[in-house]
């Protein structure tokens, strides 16, 4: 009687520091907040549920060090016993913070006692688990290796372990976890996948396949389309499976669609004359890599030539379902894909990406094509490049493509993966002979990426327009710049070229060339090549009139 009563007597003491804490955190006032329940815990030291509510406000505010303080005051001033709730959430909390704060020996000692608390409870496991996913993985990956080393038979944090390095695509650290998951009873064919992924990234190919395999052989969902895809590439295995079953699913209802579709007029069949670039949001608006590209595309073809589509002209060309477009639009890459293939399917010619700059007539291109007029770049046999592809109206891999996704679409509302309907063609590829005879008729031309793997290297624009490896695409992606992409200096000559020859007489980045000027022999301030303004030696100080600007100046 005298407990409760003295133990009533805290509480009322601490209730009005408590209720004042619990104003200052709803007015996001958390120092004010942190400094109430302080006071009343004080007053009210067995009031553990108080110094739980203040600790969660701390760590939600990513106030470490104050969390770990509170933490370590509602130890010393009570002792946890098992069955505890209040105390066990203070002491992986406890932990949570230690390891924020990088002391691993307090992490290891703080979460240690969580699982002594917690050893007949499994629901503070999915709490912690909950807590951790609001903070960065750099909090999380450290607690959960510690929480998995502590309990080795613990699934549940082997697991938390391994995903968060694959989040963080630490693959030599998530490889690992990943075997620690495999290894234990009760792993899944999803386990083995990741496992695959992981080795594929970190080049162990034959690695991938094995741990894949072994997944399959796990996984009682298996078909044999599994085991081709797998035969081709280890890359990407669990998206490109689900897209293939999607597609062996559907097999007969995509052949009726297409088999459905108006004959093409055999005039128009052997005729295929424009080139198609898509922007949704029209070129008005577009950024300006975009808007040089399609002039430049403009300049190298006839008028009427080059169709620039948009929302506002699609239709024109093409008749997308209004649920189809409802359902693909929430992707740009993904309806511009069904884009693409209805307007080749329907009209032929050329489709090229709105961010490729050409260097010459498109549609004499290329001259390998296969018999019936498709052609697309590729990496392997049946994994293409859709940033350039060329057709015949009534294409048979087009209009595939085109009914397959439009089925999917009226089917699904989320995207498998970003390379969607390069699965859908390779899925398509490996599960119809007639689409794959198409892709077997002419020899597989892999693209180059020249451009892209110089975008980070110094900017040289002679070797740009003299290398006809690097002339074939820019595309963008990479940052802007002054309102303009980097890319975009790729695609226009800097400032000394476009002023022609009167650049000749300057200095060019900064520093003075070697070479001589023709006359006096004297050194000048010109670019690598000779002296296109022909100064003749003048004199230094004197303006030079061929230029139109003094050397000094310069």
């Amino acid at each position: 009687m005298t407990d409760g009563v003295a133990r009533w007597g805290a509480v009322a003491l601490g209730r009005p520091a408590f209720d004042a804490g619990r104003v200052a955190q709803r007015f996001g006032r958390v120092h004010v907040a942190s400094a109430a329940y302080d006071l009343a815990c004080a007053l009210s030291p067995r009031e553990l549920a108080w110094r739980v509510r203040q600790v969660r406000m701390l760590q939600a505010s990513r106030r470490w060090s104050a969390s770990a303080a509170a933490c370590r005051r509602a130890a010393r001033t009570n002792r946890a016993a098992p069955g505890d709730r209040s105390a066990l959430e203070l002491a992986w909390r406890h932990g949570i913070a230690a390891t924020a704060l990088g002391d691993r020996a307090t992490a290891d000692e703080a979460f240690g006692t969580a699982v002594r608390l917690g050893a007949t409870s499994s629901a503070w496991r999915k709490a912690v688990k909950a807590a951790l996913r609001q903070f960065t993985h750099g909090v999380r990956a450290p607690a959960f290796a510690t929480l998995a080393a502590l309990e080795p038979g613990e699934r549940r944090w082997a697991v938390a372990e391994a995903s968060t390095y694959l989040e963080l695509s630490h693959w030599p650290a998530a490889a690992t976890a990943w075997e620690q998951v495999v290894a234990l009873p009760g792993s899944v064919p999803a386990d083995h996948y990741r496992l695959g992924r992981c080795y594929y990234r970190l080049g162990r190919e034959n690695d991938a396949r094995a741990a894949i395999a072994t997944g399959l052989a796990l996984d009682p969902t298996h078909r044999p389309i599994d085991d081709l895809m797998l035969a081709g590439t280890p890359q990407a295995f669990r998206s490109r499976r689900l897209v293939s079953h999607f597609v062996e699913d559907h097999l007969d209802e995509l052949r009726a669609a297409v088999a459905a579709r108006p004959p093409v007029e055999p005039d128009r069949a052997r005729t295929a004359g424009h080139v198609f670039v898509f922007w949704a949001q029209g070129f008005d608006d577009a950024p300006p890599i975009v808007r040089r590209c399609l002039s430049q595309l403009r300049e190298l073809h006839p008028p009427g030539v080059v169709v620039a589509l948009d929302e506002a002209n699609l239709d024109e060309w093409v008749s997308v379902p209004d649920d189809v477009r409802a359902a693909a639009g929430r992707t740009p890459t993904q309806y511009s894909d069904l884009v693409r293939s209805g307007v080749l399917a329907l009209h032929g010619g050329v489709w090229v990406d709105a961010t490729a700059f050409a260097t010459r007539p498109l549609l004499a291109l290329p001259e390998t094509r296969t018999p019936s007029g498709f052609f697309a770049f590729r990496y392997r046999r049946y994994r293409i490049a859709s940033w350039f592809m060329c057709a015949r109206p009534g294409d048979p891999v087009m209009a595939a493509l085109y009914e397959l996704q439009v089925l999917y679409w009226r089917r699904h509302d989320r995207v498998v993966s970003y390379f969607m309907f390069h699965d859908m063609l390779e899925a398509l590829c490996l599960l119809d002979p007639q689409v794959a005879a198409v892709l077997d008729e002419a020899p597989i031309v892999a693209p180059t990426w020249e451009l892209t793997k110089r975008m980070r290297t110094p900017y040289d624009f002679r070797r740009l327009r003299t290398d006809p490896r690097e002339q074939l695409r820019a595309q963008a992606h990479v940052q802007a710049a002054r309102g303009e992409p980097r890319v975009g200096h790729v695609l226009r000559p800097p400032a000394r070229e476009r002023r022609g020859a009167l650049a000749g007489v300057r200095r060019v980045a900064g520093r003075a060339c070697r070479a001589r000027c023709r006359g006096r022999g004297r050194r000048r301030a010109v670019p690598p090549r000779s002296c296109a303004a022909g100064c003749r030696g003048r004199s230094r100080a004197r303006r030079c009139r061929a230029a139109g600007r003094s050397r000094r100046s310069a």
